[in-house]
């Protein structure tokens, strides 16, 4: 009997599933790491026992390393079950804290030397990757809820390791601010189109203000100033700062060939500067609906830097500073690579405690 149909016995009629896995990490080829996930993914007929089944077969996932976690991810994107969730996301947290040894239900078949090979699950590029897996993990599923049982009660399951139950709980705290690393694959993928209206890229960023403000504490979308004037975003940081946004499109240019501000960069710069000084003339008025907004800064989103020569970067860099950071023009590709740093900079950094 091959693994494809061992897998699909055990699925139905139970047996021994530490023989399979055994198998299948033997083999340790893409087809084996499928059969694996079929058993993650099934319900098992809905008995108690399935948890047991679905926490040891997702372990044995890791056996795969980073291609297993991803595959991990996958199967939430395909089937976002509570047991699924459940299960999945505990997984990572242990694997990304480093302490895959103290998850329930692991894989104990020691003919494959596991107390050995299980330091391979731990060095900084497994943690990496189930870092970002569980951030995308909590940013993907019941978004509709802002506080989702099926996340809510992982943090009520009992401790077997601390630093994994702070990775689960840092990764929650990144879905209230919106991170997500396939939102900015998503973003990267968009940016690069053609013949696209500014009103996607617009749809875009306001579903994913992280791209935006990382730390933001609201985002206002088209908001009116009086009568006749309307910006694209108004954000305010956690800080209290605000920013006045005015959004073009990538395939605009920023420079010309003879170092000058492009006529569609300019406008947009002449337009962000008029909306905030009609927030400085009309402060009264305006902090009726924007609390505590006084002299805001303002971004110009245009065209991408990456299509610019030395040169042309040089003038982008020289026009940013002679407005003394009142205004700063930017390409649709330096939110790109912002928003890329901040996430790797948060999974690197931000999960440490200091002791």
């Amino acid at each position: 009997m091959n693994l494809k149909e061992s897998v699909s016995k055990y699925i139905e009629d139970g047996g021994y599933l530490d023989e399979i896995l055994f198998f299948a990490i033997l083999k340790n080829d893409i087809s084996s790491l499928k059969e694996i996930i079929r058993l993650v993914d099934s319900d098992h007929g809905g008995g108690s026992y399935k948890w047991e089944i679905k926490y040891t077969a997702a372990f044995a996932v890791l056996f795969w390393e980073e291609e297993g976690i991803e595959e991990l991810y996958n199967i939430i994107l395909k089937n976002p079950s509570h047991p699924n969730i459940s299960v999945i996301s505990t997984v990572l947290s242990y694997a990304a804290a480093g302490k895959i040894e103290n998850l329930p239900f692991k894989f104990n078949s020691y003919s494959i030397d596991i107390p050995n090979k299980i330091e391979k699950f731990k060095t900084e590029k497994i943690k990496i990757k189930a870092q970002s897996a569980l951030i995308d993990l909590m940013h993907n599923v019941e978004t509709e809820d802002k506080f989702p049982i099926s996340l809510i009660t992982g943090l009520t399951k009992p401790i077997h390791s601390e630093e994994a139950q702070e990775q689960y709980f840092a990764a929650l705290v990144m879905r209230w601010f919106h991170f997500s690393n396939y939102s900015t694959e998503k973003y990267k993928d968009l940016i690069y189109k053609e013949n696209l209206s500014e009103e996607i890229y617009h749809k875009f960023l306001n579903e994913n203000p992280f791209l935006l403000e990382a730390f933001h504490s609201k985002i206002w979308s088209k908001p009116r100033f009086g009568e006749l004037l309307q910006p694209d975003f108004v954000i305010k940081a956690i800080d209290n700062n605000y920013t006045i946004i005015e959004l073009e499109k990538p395939s605009l240019q920023i420079i010309t060939k003879n170092g000058n501000l492009s006529s569609h960069a300019t406008h947009a710069k002449k337009q962000a500067l008029e909306y905030r000084e009609w927030a400085i003339s009309n402060n009264t008025y305006a902090k009726e609906r924007f609390s505590d907004i006084w002299r805001p800064s303002c971004l110009v989103i245009i065209g991408l830097e990456s299509k610019l020569t030395e040169s042309q970067k040089v003038r982008l860099k020289q026009e940013n500073e002679s407005t003394q950071g009142i205004l700063k023009i930017v390409g649709f590709d330096w939110i790109l690579n912002r928003a890329q740093a901040t996430f790797e900079n948060l999974i690197k950094y931000g999960f440490k405690q200091t002791p």
